[in-house]
């Protein structure tokens, strides 16, 4: 029975099995070529001595043999027969042996799943990386998904944002969800803060950047207050497919993201991390220039009427400034650009889907007012 091991792990062990065979097995074959070498030599050899003695007996008809020749030949003939048994011997071990087929047959369905995924994640080039086969799982889903489109829309609350996502859910095999109470916000600040633990405080190997396991740190004196035994790539393919499990509704759905309203005090910023981890993001900012009536509409009435106004402008003026410095992956728009149609089209353009505009669903969107969703 295979035990809890890395793939890796069972890699070296399977190939150093099979090194082991194979030089026991070419040293058999050496060897049995030795042997019938020195067989045919000794065979030669007593057949002169076996002639000789008939010759020195002056008679052709004295069937004399050397009785030495029938012992040695029958030795030889017993070093073969072993020598070949070995071989198949060794044979067996490398094929039929339960444990080794079964890691075969393990690695031969990962080649057969993406071959270059397998090649790439369990040969790192420091041969320090080791993925167990949900991380290699992982790995694969997240380069098969590089292909994908995703687009978050930030914005404040009452400004447009579900608008604007229900427009963009217009697209085929698109999947543009709704708000997570800033899920995946917190999610983002897990990803922040494991790179610095990484980065800043975890002991580590200088050679090769392997954290220390416990009872090294123990045995030379360090204090394990900042040990950990997590894997920081594993750990960051874990978050970007939880993310895509929470988006990505179908295998067919090439188009994913969310609407998010919750960036206040500097977390608008946090799409710098979600663009890392996904670098094919693009977003659009909207907001609302008329801030008196929206400061009036939904949950904003729950704030006094100066307080709700501060808010949003501030919120609007983060949203701004992160437009500003990052134009190349963000778009700008307001409420009132969602029902000019040449502004939609750009925006469809900025995230190269233009071809995929539907004028007819687009009218018949903006036509038509939904109530908030009631428990």
């Amino acid at each position: 029975m295979i035990t809890n091991l890395t793939i890796c792990q069972k890699i070296k062990e399977f190939e150093k099995k099979l090194k082991f065979y194979f030089y026991i097995g070419a040293f058999n074959i050496v060897f049995l070529n030795c042997c019938i070498g020195h067989h045919k030599k000794n065979m030669i050899n007593e057949e002169s001595k076996r002639i000789t003695t008939l010759v020195q007996a002056n008679s052709g008809d004295i069937k004399y043999k050397n009785p030495n020749y029938y012992c040695t030949s029958i030795k030889s003939i017993k070093i073969i027969i072993s020598a070949v048994f070995l071989s198949y011997f060794c044979l067996w071990m490398t094929f039929f042996d339960k444990e080794t087929l079964t890691i075969g047959k393990k690695l031969n369905y990962i080649k057969t799943q993406n071959k270059e995924i397998f090649i790439e994640s369990l040969y790192e080039k420091n041969n320090s990386q080791i993925y167990d086969c949900e991380i290699l799982n992982q790995k694969r889903n997240d380069t098969i998904n590089k292909k994908d489109n995703i687009v978050l829309i930030s914005g404040t609350g009452r400004s447009g944002s579900t608008l604007i996502q229900r427009i963009l859910n217009t697209i085929p095999n698109s999947n543009i969800c709704g708000e997570n109470w800033g899920a995946v916000n917190d999610l983002l600040n897990f990803y922040i803060n494991i790179k610095r633990t990484s980065n800043e405080r975890l002991p580590y190997r200088r050679e090769k950047f392997i954290s220390y396991n416990y009872s090294y740190l123990i045995n030379h004196n360090i204090k394990p207050s900042w040990y950990n035994s997590y894997n920081l790539d594993e750990v960051k393919l874990s978050i970007k497919e939880m993310i895509r499990k929470l988006f990505k509704n179908n295998p067919e759905t090439t188009l994913w993201g969310f609407k998010e309203i919750r960036y206040d005090k500097g977390k608008i910023n946090l799409i710098k991390q979600f663009k890392e981890l996904f670098p094919q993001t693009k977003v659009v900012i909207q907001v609302r220039k008329d801030i008196i009536n929206q400061s009036l509409s939904g949950f904003w009435t729950r704030k006094r009427k100066e307080p709700a106004i501060k808010s949003i402008s501030n919120l609007n003026a983060e949203l701004e400034n992160f437009y500003q410095e990052h134009k190349e992956y963000a778009y700008y728009l307001t409420l009132r650009d969602i029902f000019n149609i040449s502004k939609i089209k750009q925006v469809f353009e900025f995230i190269n889907y233009l071809d995929f505009f539907n004028e007819e669903k687009y009218n018949n969107i903006i036509n038509t007012r939904f109530d908030d969703y009631k428990k």
